[in-house]
């Protein structure tokens, strides 16, 4: 109820509003998962039409349509708008807030409180926002009349962390001692955490143009090269034009600066989508402002030549799988409401992902209430879904195996679900 999912820096845990976001929709459609995959596209929907409307009360017809259509059809939203996550959700929400800030002319106490707490839960979603979060901020403090009301949007900013606080007070601060006294935090730095798992460039100046390089993939053109052109076109130059379109270019460059400072050691895709965003917010409305057209039709004009082929191709992780290995789990009579047992997935390729959500949602979807994914230790059964056919369990050595007891391993009976195979054993 106080945490969110798991970040891959340290025992660090995201905040719960992720998932307070989509109890309801899970309610309303009866534990249908695939309205969270609709509710996650109205969400994103939702923030364009938002956007479109902010620009449309400033600018023409004309640019509302090239300046949204510029979102709508960049590969970061076309791909974050289909896969639900606490690492790419927190985008509509983003561009909601940067849209506010940038159009809004907000000064009241009240709002400013209520958008440090809208600012806060983007947070929560996932720290890696807040390269985007803070620059932003910086915008709305050079927007603000009486700048002692900034202080007003800090604290509701860290008052969104409450339910984290909460929960670090009645677990003995676990997150901060897994985290910092334990020094978990090392595994991140290491990159061992993550099998596979790749890293930036060491030096922070070439990482700097290895990750610009890296977001031509989300955003079609090297933002670099984006800054050059877009800033040349403009007439009298940013400066002479709008101190706070200045701002947000100069937040844009510096939070990639600050990508190329702190992923040197671990590299994931998703880790750049804040700075994205940021960097497409920050292109596009200064070039529907300054009225340059042909630059934002080109620039849509890419964006349709280069979509991403990928988002056509059928998943290769089914729900469908996972729910029918739970039925067979069922029908086999190999687990029972009555008895203590506890889940492991073996995902291929390796996800990271050992605790199988995907069945113990399926499982309590049927009544079926799996140990918590703390407590291997004490479950008396054991329910392994292998992705891999021929996986021999016995060399299992995770955490969690080891939790329950490796010796157990080596008696599991096998069972098929299509292609998923169930091992069963007890203690």
């Amino acid at each position: 109820m106080l945490i969110g999912p798991k970040l891959t820096f340290g025992g660090i845990y995201s905040g719960p509003y992720y998932y307070y976001l989509f109890v309801p929709i899970l309610l309303l459609s009866q534990y249908n998962i695939d309205a969270v995959l609709f509710f996650n596209t109205f969400l994103f929907s939702l923030s364009l039409g938002f956007f479109f409307y902010k620009v449309s009360t400033k600018q023409s017809f004309l640019a509302s349509i090239l300046a949204t259509s510029a979102f709508l059809f960049s590969p970061l939203f076309l791909i974050a708008s289909r896969n639900p996550s606490n690492a790419f959700t927190y985008i509509p929400f983003l561009l909601i807030l940067m849209t506010i800030i940038y159009f809004d002319d907000i000064q009241k106490p009240k709002q400013i409180f209520f958008l440090g707490i809208f600012a806060g839960i983007i947070a929560t979603f996932h720290l890696v926002s807040i390269s985007a979060l803070f620059f932003i901020s910086l915008l709305f403090l050079y927007k603000l009349k009486r700048k002692e009301y900034y202080f007003l949007y800090v604290g509701s900013f860290v008052a969104s962390f409450a339910p984290l606080l909460l929960f670090e007070i009645k677990h003995n601060f676990v997150m901060f001692k897994n985290t910092f006294i334990d020094k978990s935090y090392l595994m991140w730095i290491k990159n061992s955490n993550i099998p596979g798992g790749i890293t930036g460039k060491k030096n922070p100046i070439e990482n700097f143009f290895f990750i610009a390089k890296t977001m031509e993939k989300f955003i079609v053109i090297n933002p670099l090269i984006l800054f050059i052109i877009s800033t040349f076109k403009v007439p009298n130059g940013l400066i002479e034009r709008d101190k706070k379109d200045l701002i947000l270019y100069f937040g844009s460059i510096a939070s990639l600066i600050f990508l190329a400072l702190f992923m040197r050691f671990q590299f994931i895709y998703h880790y750049l989508f804040a700075t994205i965003a940021l960097i497409l917010f920050s292109t596009i409305v200064v070039l529907a402002k300054n009225k340059l057209y042909v630059i934002l039709f080109i620039f849509i004009a890419l964006e349709l030549v280069f979509i991403p082929k990928e988002i056509y191709l059928k998943t290769w992780r089914e729900a469908k799988t996972y729910e029918n290995a739970v039925n067979i789990a069922i029908q086999n009579h190999l687990i029972s409401k009555s008895e203590s047992f506890n889940i492991i997935q073996v995902t291929n390729p390796d996800l990271l992902s050992p605790n199988g959500f995907e069945y113990r949602y399926f499982l309590q979807k049927r009544g079926f209430a799996p140990d918590s994914e703390f407590i291997y230790k004490t479950s008396r059964k054991l329910i392994l879904f292998s992705e891999k056919p021929e996986y021999d369990i016995k060399e299992l050595d995770t955490w969690e195996s080891r939790e329950f007891g490796r010796e157990y391993l080596s008696k599991a009976k096998k069972y098929k679900s299509g292609k998923i195979t169930i091992y069963v054993t007890n203690k």
